[in-house]
């Protein structure tokens, strides 16, 4: 048995990603020739078996008459991811292992053997596919980088180049409500301390004078503020040794510290030390912040992005709310007495569903196209608690509206959610 074809990439720096996003064809290609003259190979085929932590499943695919086969593992693979939030936002850093999970492949060929006055079937020790690879809940649309490959987006070893898993080039964080970011910690950097750090910056990028720097640890525990002095925070000592694979890599939602709230433009930074010198291990990203106001009525929605992790936004100002009740089945009654008959009819099922039409104004191209995503997601929720945080699952109703000013570079965005249907007594 021979591996012709893997999925990872192999970058110019060297580093590799077997980073995979489940809802793209993750292929693995593998061939097997005729073993002798003696012995004739009849219905060649690969065995292949994917281990996830407890979970293991095989499946049979069979070779084109060269031997060859181009296996497409996707289908098996996205059942163990789901966009499912277990973020209780109140840890700096959480690892999300609904998000993504490691996988390891084994091949084995087989085939029928017929020769003379014998046949039966030959299988092969299975061979591990080098790895571990991961899927994630993501779907990588056409013209991106490296097709269903996550590299763009995976942290590796002395290389700055990761982008964080959200589609706002600059998001938006609301003081008080609930907010996490993402970006991926390659296998390479499991062993490293993580450190993510917010600095308070003005409209140019430019570090405020005096203003807040908060540092974090992050470890496999959700993050640690180790020692605070004075304005800012100092790292001590390191991370649990407990910093396993499975624990130390995968996709990291972090939460923006609420002090920083305080003001109104932050600079992440995510980097390790090596002796006094800072490595980054992403690219840096500027995150507006916004004061929310209690006496304000607003609509909170968080959901799954194409890179397959939360995005999130407010919709504030005025909301228009609908009631839709609906009679499903009315019986008509034999009405003997029409002295002391209460009616003619009766209703015995009713449904009934609310729905709020939310919408905002004077958005920019880029948060146009990432709010695109929210009338695409799988899963949007809506908050409807913020202490304790609780989601509550809307549907984005069909034939949402959009528009665009491209001369002036902004537009709005109109659009229904359908709020969970209330549950009525039958007869």
């Amino acid at each position: 048995m021979n591996i012709e074809s893997l999925p990872s990439i192999t970058l110019s720096n060297g580093n590799v990603s077997r980073w995979m996003a489940a809802f793209n064809p993750i292929i693995f290609t593998f061939s097997l020739s005729e073993y002798s003259e003696l012995h004739l190979r009849l219905n060649r085929r690969f065995v292949v078996t994917i281990e996830s932590d407890s979970i293991a499943v095989t499946s049979t695919f069979h070779a084109d008459p060269s031997g060859v086969a181009k296996v497409n593992l996707y289908r098996f693979l996205k059942v163990l991811v789901k966009p499912v939030d277990a973020f209780n936002y109140s840890d700096i850093a959480y690892y999300d292992t609904n998000l993504f999970a490691p996988f390891t492949v084994k091949v084995a060929g087989q085939w029928d053997v017929k020769g003379d006055g014998f046949s039966g079937t030959d299988t092969e020790v299975p061979t591990t596919v080098p790895g571990p690879y991961f899927v994630t809940y993501a779907a990588m649309q056409l013209g991106e980088r490296y097709g269903g490959n996550m590299a763009e987006y995976v942290s590796f070893l002395n290389d700055s180049s990761a982008k964080f898993l959200t589609d706002f080039e600059e998001p938006v964080v609301w003081s008080g409500l609930p907010y996490s970011i993402s970006f991926i910690v390659g296998d390479t950097l499991s062993t490293k301390n993580l450190i993510a750090r917010y600095t308070a910056v003005d409209v140019n990028g430019k570090i405020v004078p005096g203003g807040l720097s908060l540092s974090y640890l992050l470890t496999e525990l959700g993050g640690k503020l180790l020692n605070e002095t004075g304005g800012g925070i100092v790292l001590e000592g390191s991370v649990t040794e407990n910093n396993t694979i499975v624990k130390g890599t995968g996709i990291v939602r972090l939460r923006v510290p609420e002090v920083m709230s305080l003001v109104s433009r932050i600079k992440l930074e995510v980097y390790y030390l090596e002796g006094a010198q800072e490595i980054k291990v992403t690219r840096d990203i500027f995150i507006r912040t916004q004061q929310t106001c209690d006496n304000d009525p607003y609509v909170y929605l968080k959901w799954i992005n194409h890179l397959g992790t939360w995005n999130y936004f407010r919709f504030g100002y005025n909301q228009y709310i609908d009631g839709n009740v609906t009679n499903d089945t009315i019986i008509r009654k034999v009405v003997t007495d029409w002295e002391n008959s209460e009616a003619l009819s009766e209703v015995v099922r009713k449904s009934g569903r609310d729905a709020i039409t939310l919408g905002a104004h004077n958005l920019k191209p880029s948060e146009l196209k990432a709010l695109s995503w929210l009338r695409k997601s799988i899963k949007v929720q809506m908050l409807i608690s913020t202490e304790p945080v609780k989601w509550q699952t809307v549907v984005v109703e069909p034939g949402s509206i959009d528009t665009r000013q491209t001369r002036l570079h902004s537009g709005s965005v109109k659009f229904k959610i359908l709020l969970p249907e209330a549950n009525i007594q039958t007869i």
